[in-house]
């Protein structure tokens, strides 16, 4: 069974992860979707120039500390436009981030970590 978008959040929310760097945020993330029992790919290729952070069946999850928004926007819009995404969640600690309900009409969700870097 795939897990839906909302399992997938549920699992990062109401959590505070210490790290330095964005590959720390990475390992936490794969750490506590091991603990909460989801399964999940890491570094998958969508396209030749395309990899994203987490794939949860066919839920793409980045995570992004820093990086210009038109930037990821692009990166984002891309990640949408692959047959084997059908959701993107964006994992982040930049509150100033915005990002749209949809891309290519796959959902987006930006989940807030009040994160702690070290």
């Amino acid at each position: 069974m795939t897990p839906d978008v909302e399992a997938t959040l549920a699992a990062l929310r109401n959590w505070s992860p210490r790290f330095a760097h964005e590959s720390d945020l990475q390992l936490a993330v794969a750490e506590r979707f091991t603990q909460a029992g989801i399964s999940f790919e890491r570094e998958v290729a969508l396209s030749a120039i395309d990899r994203i952070d987490f794939l949860v069946g066919d839920i793409g999850v980045e995570v992004k500390i820093k990086g210009a928004e038109n930037a990821i926007m692009r990166q984002l819009m891309r990640y949408a436009q692959s047959t084997r995404i059908c959701a993107l969640v964006v994992v982040t600690t930049r509150w100033t981030l915005k990002l749209p309900e949809t891309l290519h009409g796959k959902p987006v969700r930006r989940l807030l970590l009040e994160g702690n870097a070290l």
